[in-house]
């Protein structure tokens, strides 16, 4: 029997959903590269391309792992996804604070998280199981 709290299913789904979104952008940006460039900036443009898409694609990765991870109940996973949150929430703050109001969203959702990974009974307890 499966005992994860819906909250953490749900943040997990989010970090697999945000992994292979990565990992699907990582490699158009690597077949973007490859075949997209032209002209004497070419190698230029490859190479950032080239680096933008491995970096996708390990973040991806890790992103999908953390997913893994969280679901699983690992309480790291819970400190790591709290550090995001939390840096989620002040890299929000800044544009939002300039008017970029479009930083709500985000806001919000690294808000969330972090407020349910720190104050839920539920979430606590089941990391502190494993």
């Amino acid at each position: 029997m499966n005992d994860t709290p819906l909250g953490v299913k749900i943040i997990s789904i989010l970090y697999y959903l945000n992994g292979s979104v990565s990992i699907i952008f990582g490699f158009l940006f690597l077949v973007a590269a490859k075949f997209l460039t032209k002209g004497a900036l070419a190698l230029i443009v490859f190479g950032i391309g080239a680096i933008v898409g491995v970096i996708l694609i390990i973040v991806g990765i890790f992103s999908i792992f953390l997913g893994r991870c969280l679901w699983v109940g690992k309480s790291w996973a819970r400190i790591i996804v709290i550090i995001f949150s939390g840096l989620g929430v002040l890299g929000s703050l800044g544009p939002l604070l300039v008017g970029g109001f479009f930083m709500l969203v985000p806001l919000a959702m690294h808000g969330a998280i972090l407020g349910y990974l720190l104050a839920s009974k539920e979430a606590k307890e089941y990391f502190q199981k494993s």
